[in-house]
């Protein structure tokens, strides 16, 4: 059973991201895009990327000091709600929003399925879950690129989000069959990490993305462009500077030369393939391709 919540999350992540950026040039021809820039019709997928990376690491460190399994429950039913918020979203301010909820959702459910693998499993098995967990991502994204584009084309862009209510909820009913741990009782309190901090990268990573998604729109470099890359830049400096016993990011890990090469390697990986995602259905889109065979080009991504 842990071996399928932890796939399944991973195959839902991923497969909701692929639907987000498949969504992008559906909702600019739909009547909640009108006479919306393409440039902000990007934050459908961008608000759920800046969620999820600010909720990651903080999520990680709660689930092992109040358990894993609630952290997970509760990043699987943030997450539903997500995805039923962006499904029958009145205009795009809820889509957006119902995207940040899904981000973070996202950032809760990951490290905490992770981190059951790899308590609740024997250590001679970790090494094939662990593999089973990651690849499942990709597994993911191949259904939701192939069938995604038929159905949002026979039916509507709607459509794209509602797999993430229904099974979000599905597996919040499998974890709640799963025995409670109550994490790490020593120093229990005093590793739930720094809530504040949590918030200002949150907001640090809101303005970086702001600058860099408005900065051609408002003209480069402009003043507002470089107030709000000097500001998101500053909230991210400071989140180390709160003096918390558990800071939202933990610099002793940058320490470890196989943390940091990993780091750098996800780091190159994020900047192709993000790039990649966001922006291929728009060009093809462009060229006039059909829905169903974009996501069809763009299938062999997540092989």
């Amino acid at each position: 059973m842990f071996m399928v919540l932890g796939c399944g999350t991973m195959a839902l992540v991923m497969g909701d991201t692929m639907a987000g950026t498949l969504a992008v040039p559906l909702v600019a021809s739909h009547r909640l895009g009108a006479g919306v820039a393409l440039v902000d019709l990007q934050w459908i997928a961008s608000a759920a990327a800046i969620t999820y990376a600010a909720a990651l690491a903080a999520a990680g460190r709660l689930a092992d000091a109040v358990g894993r399994r609630r952290v997970l429950l509760a990043g699987l039913l943030i997450f539903a709600l997500g995805g039923a918020a962006a499904a029958i979203a009145p205009d795009l301010v809820v889509l957006v929003a119902g995207r940040a909820l899904q981000g973070a959702g996202a950032g809760a459910i990951v490290p905490a399925s992770l981190a059951l693998l790899l308590t609740q499993l024997p250590a001679t098995r970790r090494a094939a879950a662990i593999g089973a967990w990651s690849a499942s991502s990709g597994l993911g994204g191949i259904p939701l690129h192939g069938a995604g584009g038929w159905l949002a084309e026979l039916w509507n862009w709607r459509l794209l989000f509602a797999p993430a209510a229904v099974a979000g909820l599905l597996l919040a009913v499998v974890a709640m069959m799963l025995p409670a741990d109550r994490g790490d009782r020593a120093d229990r309190w005093r590793r739930v990490p720094d809530p504040i901090g949590t918030l200002m990268l949150l907001g640090g990573l809101t303005a970086l993305v702001l600058a860099l998604s408005k900065g051609q729109q408002w003209g480069w470099p402009s003043l507002l462009g470089l107030i709000s890359m000097a500001f998101g830049m500053l909230l991210i400096a400071l989140v180390r500077s709160c003096g918390h016993r558990a800071p939202a990011i933990d610099l002793t890990l940058w320490r470890r030369p196989r943390f940091l090469l990993a780091a750098l390697i996800a780091l190159m990986y994020g900047l192709v393939s993000l790039a990649l995602l966001s922006t291929a259905p728009l060009l093809l889109r462009h060229w006039q391709l059909p829905l169903p065979l974009i996501g069809l080009a763009l299938a062999p991504l997540s092989a």
